[in-house]
């Protein structure tokens, strides 16, 4: 696992000669999830790098992200008008902290036409800029891209049946997924058992109607060695081309828009390319495997991708022995991950504000 650190990203630079670029001007409306840059607000917000909000009908959360201790928090009740929204609680540092989490100070995000603009007390006012956003839309899981993307029969989308489901696995640290583990049964292969592994969306937590499969994993190894472009043409001819290729020809990318369109990195442009280059800018580490792992520390991903495949083949003098393949759906898991965000940022809430309410009052 360590020799694929940074894989991701090196090939994806070096196939595309490109790095990130923030898009050009905010939208008219924060659902969705927004991305603004933001290094501190001067003492009136904790320091970071961005700040996220995730902005739905069923809540809203945002954080100050990044390098420093941020914060994170809830909308204010009442307070989202479509362009503008405020966050946080009013109440001095020591008072909005609980172990790691801290609640942010109340701040208001206003959308204008060239950015966002932060305000805070005291006497913060800046406009900073957008550098990704994600609308909320309803995914066709039936949609081509979907359909094409089997992994042994096995697609990203909802599970009609929990027979592959394990049980709900609560969050074990903090900044962990409430998941379901997947697991079928494909056969008999080099004469060993193997699976597609994966991981689900539990229901409880979307508010959809079924567990959504996010992530899928299988790894395939041959008795006898096959020829490299035999591989690659039998990949492409199910898959189709490639949004990008590793410089050794060996792993191979495919990115999915929100609207089923294979989107190749170096444009920059649109949800897909926005999320996925900031979150591989703040994370060298960064590729499409490490998305399904069940924990986000500053709450980045390709949230803006419906669908993310990476395949990694490995060979020897004689041709390629086996090859490992990933895929994701970053939009499934941004729902899933920010509600729980919200779940988590709320029960901070309470619990400071229970602490609160017991401390003694002294005369």
């Amino acid at each position: 696992m360590q020799r694929q650190k940074g894989r991701f990203l090196g090939a994806v630079a070096v196939a595309c000669g490109t790095v990130w670029t923030a898009p050009a001007a905010a939208t008219e409306s924060m659902d969705g999830i927004t991305i603004i840059e933001f290094a501190g607000g001067q003492d009136a917000l904790p320091g970071g790098d961005h700040i996220v909000t995730f902005v739905s009908s069923r809540g809203s959360y945002a954080a100050v992200a990044g390098r420093g201790r941020g914060c994170l928090a809830t909308a204010v009740p009442g307070s989202y008008t479509g362009r503008s929204i405020t966050f946080g609680v009013d109440a001095p540092l020591d008072a909005r902290r609980h172990g790691l989490d801290t609640l942010c100070p109340r701040f208001a995000l206003t959308l204008e036409s060239d950015g966002v603009r932060v305000e805070a007390e005291p006497r913060y006012s800046r406009r900073h800029r957008v550098l990704a956003r994600v609308p909320l839309v309803s995914v066709d899981f039936g949609a081509p891209h979907f359909r094409r993307h089997d992994v042994k029969g096995v697609r990203l989308g909802p599970l009609l049946s929990r027979e592959d489901l394990g049980p709900l696995r609560p969050a074990s640290h903090p900044n962990a997924y409430v998941y379901r583990n997947f697991r079928r049964d494909v056969g008999v292969e080099a004469g060993k058992r193997r699976n597609v592994q994966g991981r689900a969306a539990p229901a409880e937590i979307t508010g959809w109607p079924w567990d959504v499969l996010y992530s899928a994993h299988y790894y395939r190894e041959y008795e006898a060695t096959v020829p490299l472009e035999g591989l690659q043409d039998a990949l492409f001819e199910q898959y189709g081309p490639p949004s990008a290729e590793a410089a050794d020809g060996m792993q191979w990318y495919w990115f999915y828009d929100l609207e089923g369109m294979l989107t190749k990195p170096e444009g920059g442009a649109g949800p897909c390319a926005e999320t996925l280059g900031y979150w591989l800018h703040q994370d060298a580490n960064g590729r499409v495997t490490s998305l399904s792992t069940p924990a986000n520390k500053h709450d980045l991903g390709a949230w803006g991708c419906s669908l993310l495949m990476d395949i990694n083949a490995r060979s020897s003098s004689g041709g390629v022995t086996h090859y490992s393949l990933s895929m994701v759906s970053g939009y499934t898991m941004a729902i899933s991950h920010f509600f729980q965000r919200i779940e988590e940022a709320m029960a901070v809430k309470e619990r400071i504000d229970a602490l609160h309410n017991t401390l003694p009052v002294v005369d």
